[in-house]
C-alpha cells in the first residue's frame, strides 16, 4: 500500500530515509529457503568476516537491532550497578535514549561540558579525582561518540589520549560508533569555524563582493542555513509560489544516482 510521505528530505537520521536499492535487493536474495537463526548461519558468519576484514582479526561483532540497544549492552558489559559512566552532555546516551543506559545498567551517567561534542582527557581525569565520595559512585567507563552529535570528529591521536587516560584510572572506553563510517570518510585536515565567527566572516565577504560587483563565495544566510540543528529541507514553498515540481520521484532519483555512482562518472 502506498503511503504519502512529507515533501522534504531529512538528514537527521538514517531511520528517516528509505533503504538503498542494494540493501533491499540483498534482503530479497537472502529470503530464499530456510536457515536457522540466532547467529549460527552463513549470513551472520559473512557479516562477521566483513567486520574483521575492516577492523582486524580480533574484532568480534555482536549484531543487535538498534544503536541504543548496542550502547546499553556494551555499557552493561563493563559496568556494575552503582558505577559512573563519564560522557559528553550532548551525547546520545545522555540525551536521547530515554534513560535506558541508566535504567538497564544501574550506573549513573555524568555528562561533561564538551567542546562541540568532544570531551578531553583532562576533564576525565578531573572527574575521576572528584568522584571519591562513597555516595557518588565508582567511575568505571568513559563513553564517546564518533562522529559526535555536533558533527565534529575525534582524531585518532585524541581517541588514543582518551583511552590512555581512561585505562590509567582503571576505566573502560566505550565508543558509540553510529556515525563511524562518516568519521572515516572525513578529511582531518579540514578546518571549521565557530558559528559566530563564520557569520562575521560571511558578512565581510558579502560586503566586499557587493563593493566589487561580484557574487559572494558565501553569505550569512548560507552559514545560518547549513549550521541550523534541523537539517530538513522543505519544497512546499517552491511548489506553492514557483509552481515547482520534481522531475522524478525519490525512488527513481535514488536509482539514477546509484547508476551514476556505479558508472564511475
Amino acid at each position: 500500500m502506498a503511503v504519502d510521505t512529507p515533501s522534504r528530505i531529512s538528514f537527521a537520521s538514517d531511520n528517516t530515509a528509505g533503504a538503498h536499492p542494494d540493501v533491499l535487493q540483498a534482503v530479497v536474495d537472502a529470503n530464499d529457503g530456510c536457515v536457522m537463526g540466532y547467529g549460527a548461519d552463513a549470513y551472520t558468519a559473512e557479516a562477521e568476516e566483513l567486520f574483521r576484514s575492516e577492523l582486524g582479526d580480533r574484532a568480534q561483532p555482536f549484531l543487535v537491532f538498534a544503536g541504543s540497544a548496542a550502547n546499553v549492552i556494551a555499557l552493561q558489559a563493563v559496568t556494575r550497578s552503582g558505577d559512573v559512566i563519564i560522557c559528553s552532555s550532548d551525547s546520545h546516551v545522555f540525551m536521547s535514549e530515554c534513560g535506558a543506559p541508566e535504567r538497564l545498567t544501574g550506573a549513573k551517567l555524568i555528562g561533561l561540558q564538551d567542546d562541540h561534542g568532544r570531551i578531553a582527557p583532562r576533564q576525565i581525569a578531573e572527574q575521576v579525582r572528584s568522584g571519591h565520595d562513597p555516595h557518588s559512585g565508582n567511575p568505571a567507563a568513559v563513553s564517546i561518540t564518533q562522529a559526535t552529535e555536533k558533527c565534529t570528529v575525534y582524531r585518532p591521536e585524541e581517541i588514543r589520549a582518551i583511552a590512555d587516560t581512561a585505562h590509567e584510572h582503571g576505566l573502560k572506553l566505550h565508543m558509540d560508533g553510529a556515525r563511524l563510517a562518516n568519521a572515516a570518510g572525513i578529511d582531518l585536515k579540514a578546518r571549521s569555524l565557530p558559528r559566530p565567527l563564520a557569520l562575521a566572516v560571511a558578512t565581510a565577504v558579502a560586503a566586499g563582493a557587493r563593493a566589487l560587483g561580484k557574487p559572494p563565495l558565501f553569505t550569512p544566510s548560507a552559514v545560518r542555513y547549513v549550521s541550523r540543528p534541523d537539517h530538513s529541507f522543505r519544497i512546499d514553498r517552491a511548489r506553492q509560489e514557483l509552481g515547482y515540481s520534481p522531475k522524478m520521484d525519490l525512488d527513481t532519483g535514488m536509482k539514477e544516482l546509484k547508476a551514476w555512482f556505479d558508472s564511475d562518472a
